[in-house]
This record gives C-alpha cells, structure tokens and sequence, in this order.
C-alpha cells in the first residue's frame, strides 16, 4: 500500500470517528430532547389533571347549589288572604306541597294567568308558630311586597317553578299553576269556583304526551327530532278504571310526573314525546277520556262526559273553535233594543269577577274609572255589560285585557259586553256610584 493509500485510509478512518461521534452527539440530544417532551408531557397531565379536578369540584358545588333548589321546587294554592294594616303587605293561607324557605323568591301566577313575583317575608307552620323553612304542610306566608288584595285572588298559585307563557321544545317543559291546583283537586273538587277555574287553566295549558315512532325521528342536534314524514305515531293509553272495554288518554304537566310512569320507555320504545295544547289532545283522543298525571303527584280525571261538557261550552268555542274569531268584537247597539241594567248582586262570583278587573286595570293608565253592572233583555239572555272609561283607539286592545283576566270566572253569567264612558246613551243613564267598582 502506497503513502497515499494510506493517507486515505487513515482520513476515511477519522472521518468516521467524526461521524460516528456527531451521531453519539445527536442521539443525546435526541433523547434529551425526549426526555423534555416526556417531561412536558407529564406537566400538561399534571395541569389537565388538576384542571379537571377544578372543573369537577365546580360540577359537585353547581349539583349541589341545583339540588338544594331542587328540594325547594314547590308549589301552593291560596286558599285564605287577609291584608295587613297601613299597607304592610299581604297573609296568605293554604297547604304547601314540597319545600320553601324564608327569603325564597316566587311566581305568583294569577286564575287568568298573569304573573307576578314577590319573595316570602315570614312563614307560620301554627297559631304564633312562626318557623325560617316549611315542607309539605299547611301554612301561612307574608308577602310583603304585595299593598293589594286583588293580586292574591282565592285560588292564585305561588310557586319556585318557573312558569313557561311559550313552548320552547328545548327547555323541559312546566305547567306550574296546573300542577298547583291538581295537587288540592281530591279536597277542592266539590267547589264549583275551584273547578271552574281548573277548567278555564287545563285548558290553556300545554301537556308533555308520550309517543310511540315506528321509524326513528332524525336528531336535530338541538335536543329536538324531526319525525319522518313516512313515520307513523301512536300514543299509549290507559284503561278506564270506570269501565275496561275503554281507554284513557294520559297526558302530563311535567317530565318529573311522566317520570312516574315506571314501564312507559324500554329498550324497543325508547323515550319519545309530544307537547300539545289541549285542543290537539281533544283531536287526538277523538274527545275520549282523559287522565292528567295518571301516577301521581296527584292525577286529575276527566271522564267523557266532562270533556264534552268543556269542548261544548261557549267560551271554548269562541276561543278554540273552528271559526272561532277575536274574543272581543265591535258591535252595533240598536237604541230601541228593550234592555234592562242594573247593579249585579254580590255573590262569589260577582265579587271574584270585581277583584279581577280591578287587577287589571289597576296596571292600565290608560283606564279612568270602570262600571260593573248586569244586562237582560226581553228574552231574558244575561250579561255583564263593563262601561270603561279610555282613549277610544286604545279600547279594543284594554277590552281584551280585561276579558281575559275575568274570563276564569264568567259561570252563571257566560257574557261579558264592553261600553265606552260617555259614548253611549246607555251607559250615561246607567252608570252610578254603586256601579263604579274602579277610579284611578
């Protein structure tokens, strides 16, 4: 081998020392480099692990916080009012079904619907018994924030569940003034103000109904589903308990009371359901019996004979049926007409029918001053006739406010007619001060 030979091996020699020691270099640094990551790593575990706890800790107090006002979901029909003196607030009476604590924050849901809220100053579980909590038992609650009587009628439902004046298919549904008044229905349905009002209230309330699809609905991503227009819908019934060669339709004013119905979803029928107005469940049930909250809290059973006499009344038809139109409508009074009016005398209903209005036009600046008076005609047909002083393009909007607050309690006297202060000669020769039931 020549000098140059091996020059060349030795350099080929040192010159793959070089590399194999660049390659030692690099696969230290490699591994340190991981070591790094893996380091990283376990930090980013370390920090997602404790964030998680974090998150998990903010989860429990959260549950916790729903929990605690869960157990004070309640509701509570006012049965007994008194007024305390120099307008101190209002002392309300009734049996309380589930929990409530001094200081809670309520819906007071009127018969006709309107809404208010208050909070319970005081609570008396007995005579001088007052107590800071009550629970499933019949008490007395001070509302201070409440100066007027009228806005506690006999049969008002207080309550913490929210009340819903709209469907929205994704948020659980609620009927809370139904559920208020169906929990005393066994005690109250002998009193024929209670059932009337339960009757003007289911009627405009919204059930949950469970459903039965052939073909699964497609998931809408929102917590609602689109039935397929090829599907095919069947709800499931009970037995009448009156007669079983017949069925009841179950309807429910809440998932907590469908919840109730232990065998109702399985495996084959997993949990499907419709929310419907009272007249869709009279076309659906083909006006068949019906079973609100059929397990319980407290079920509300409306045999045939019952719906028909509530589908055939004159109010349900104006309001629900096929050519029902507005409620209040413009009418023309003849002057020879025969009538004769006069001041209507006390009895429940007149005096519920009062308070109601006052209510409402108590909320009205727009009203002045509100006569009552009774109507008859020559073929003696009656009807509450309501001279109402107002602007006169705002009337048709404040008359149907007014009707609609009184409608719960129009029973032996089903109509209700509306004048204008001072632009009829009827209404100037009939008004007097024992008429007048309101002046702002």
């Amino acid at each position: 081998m020549g000098l140059f030979d091996r020059f060349k091996k030795q350099k080929n020699e040192v010159e793959e020392a070089t590399v194999t020691e660049e390659m030692h270099k690099d696969a230290e640094e490699v591994v340190a480099a991981k070591k790094e990551a893996q380091e990283a790593t376990e930090e980013i575990k370390t920090a997602k692990k404790e964030a998680q706890e974090v998150v998990r800790e903010a989860a429990t107090e959260a549950e916790k916080s729903a929990n605690a006002k869960e157990i004070r979901r309640f509701t509570f029909l006012v049965e007994d009012l008194s007024a305390l003196p120099e307008e101190q607030g209002v002392v309300v009476g009734g049996i309380l079904y589930g929990a409530v604590q001094k200081g809670d924050e309520v819906y007071v849901i009127q018969p006709a619907g309107n809404i208010i809220t208050t909070k319970v100053y005081g609570i008396e579980v007995g005579p001088n018994q007052t107590a800071d909590s009550a629970q499933n038992q019949k008490i007395t609650m001070l509302l201070r924030d409440i100066k007027n009587e009228a806005q506690v009628p006999k049969y008002t439902v207080l309550t913490s569940i929210k009340p819903q004046t709209t469907i929205n298919a994704k948020v659980a549904v609620e009927n809370p003034q139904l559920l208020g008044m169906s929990m005393d229905y066994p005690r109250l349905c002998k009193d024929n103000t209670y059932i009337n009002l339960l009757v003007y209230v289911l009627c405009h309330a919204h059930y949950i109904v469970p459903a039965r699809v052939d073909k699964e609905p497609e998931n809408n991503g929102d917590g609602t589903a689109t039935i397929k227009q090829e599907s095919k819908m069947r709800f499931p019934s009970l037995l009448d308990p009156a007669d079983k060669t017949k069925n009841v339709f179950p309807v429910f004013t809440d998932w907590l009371a469908m919840a109730n119905w232990k065998n109702l979803f399985d495996e084959t029928h997993p949990p499907k359901s419709v929310i419907m107005r009272f007249p869709e469940v009279m076309a659906v049930c083909k006006r068949s019996s019906v079973v609100i909250n059929a397990f319980g809290p407290t079920p509300v059973f409306l045999p045939e004979k019952m719906i028909e006499q509530i589908v055939g009344m004159e109010a349900y038809q104006q309001e629900f049926g096929a050519n029902a139109e507005n409620t209040v409508k413009k009418m023309q009074v003849e002057q020879e007409a025969k009538v004769y009016v006069g001041v209507p005398k006390e009895n429940e209903e007149i005096k519920l029918i009062k308070e109601a209005m006052v209510a409402q036009a108590q909320t009205e600046e727009q009203i002045r001053r509100v006569d009552f008076l009774l109507k008859m005609d020559v073929q003696k047909e009656r009807a509450y006739l309501c001279v109402v002083d107002c602007p006169e393009e705002q009337a048709k909007q404040l008359f149907t406010g007014m009707h609609k607050a009184v409608a719960p309690y129009l029973n032996d006297v089903k109509r209700l007619e509306f004048l204008l202060y001072g632009k009829s000669k009827l209404a100037n020769d009939v008004i007097s001060e024992k008429s007048c039931i309101y002046q702002a």
